[in-house]
């Protein structure tokens, strides 16, 4: 277990930076750090009307 922050941005389908988010999340595994970093992802889009996405990640064992 680590002590863990996450975050990431969201763009358009031109790349262009729509925005940015993190959150810390305290005592975790590297695995549930790539988990949260999706989900809260997710949520944004979600809220913000959107249903097309494409999710890129660094941790090949969170995107499976």
């Amino acid at each position: 277990m680590y002590f863990l922050a996450t975050g990431g941005i969201v763009r358009n389908h031109n790349g262009e930076w729509i925005i940015g988010y993190n959150r810390l999340l305290g005592s975790c595994s590297v695995f549930d750090a790539g988990l949260w970093d999706i989900l809260d992802g997710l949520g944004i889009l979600i809220d913000g009307g959107y249903d097309h996405v494409r999710i890129q990640a660094d941790s090949l064992e969170a995107a499976k």
